[in-house]
């Protein structure tokens, strides 16, 4: 599960600076994509806290 997170990460993290290239930082499409990716690592964080959690209490 987390590789395909990251990867997913990796994928929106390369549109975004795709996008700021092409349109400038201020662009309403880097700061959506900007919002998206940053929902994709906050879904990483919860993964890895949850396995973290999983693991400490065997």
């Amino acid at each position: 599960m987390m590789t395909a997170i990251m990867q997913q990460i990796e994928k929106e993290r390369q549109k975004l600076h795709d996008l700021q290239s092409q349109f400038g930082i201020l662009d309403e499409r880097v700061l959506l994509q900007s919002m998206l990716l940053d929902e994709l690592i906050n879904q990483y964080y919860r993964v890895r806290l949850a396995e973290q959690r999983h693991c400490s209490y065997k």
